[in-house]
């Protein structure tokens, strides 16, 4: 092939291959089909803690302890809202075989962490107690007043020994209220 012929069928290429490229789209005949964003908000990362407790009963993963007859001895959440989900759920439990650990559920997935202590926390039966949900439709307008107040950026919640605390956090300051975990009443401090 000589020179001239090469360069011809180089121009033919790049006229077929332009032609291609810069040809208007046909208008499509669908309707709602194509690229969707599906990407959640980070709310949506927020569960209640019956969600979190009904996931670790049906997970079933090597590094989650045995949940069968398993004591919980303190319940946290951390980023929480005001319809008492959280973004991260941890619990400090005791297996049927005495070792202790503390789970952690968050994005949807439990881990598990060895606990070199023994807890000296009451346990605490999540089916008697008032759910975090509860507990935040309930006191909601208390809560928010704390926020309010304390111009908190951050809400966490803490239950041990038959108690909540609901922890308002702005940069370093904390503040705090109080709550029986069987009735919901707001505990005052003296």
């Amino acid at each position: 092939m000589d020179y001239r012929s090469f360069l011809v069928l180089i121009i033919i290429a790049l006229c077929f291959i332009c032609g291609c490229i810069t040809a208007p789209a046909a208008e499509s005949t669908l309707e709602g089909v194509g690229i969707t964003d599906i990407t959640l908000p980070a709310e949506a990362d927020r569960v209640s803690l019956a969600y979190a407790l009904e996931d670790l009963v049906i997970a079933d993963l090597e590094s989650i302890p045995n949940t069968e007859n398993m004591t919980i001895h303190r319940i946290n959440g951390d980023g929480m809202d005001l319809s008492g989900d959280a973004s991260t759920w941890i619990l400090g439990v005791t297996t049927q075989d005495n070792t202790t650990a503390i789970l952690v559920y968050n994005r949807f997935t439990w881990r598990s962490l060895s606990w070199p202590e023994h807890y000296t926390t009451s346990t605490i039966d999540t089916e008697t107690i008032l759910s975090p949900t509860d507990l935040f439709a309930m006191q909601g307008d208390t809560i928010q007043e704390k926020l309010e107040i304390s111009n908190a950026t951050e809400i966490s919640l803490e239950l041990i020994d038959g108690v909540y605390r609901v922890y308002a956090k702005n940069g370093n300051r904390l503040s705090d209220l109080a709550f029986n975990a069987d009735s919901g009443e707001l505990i005052v401090s003296e």
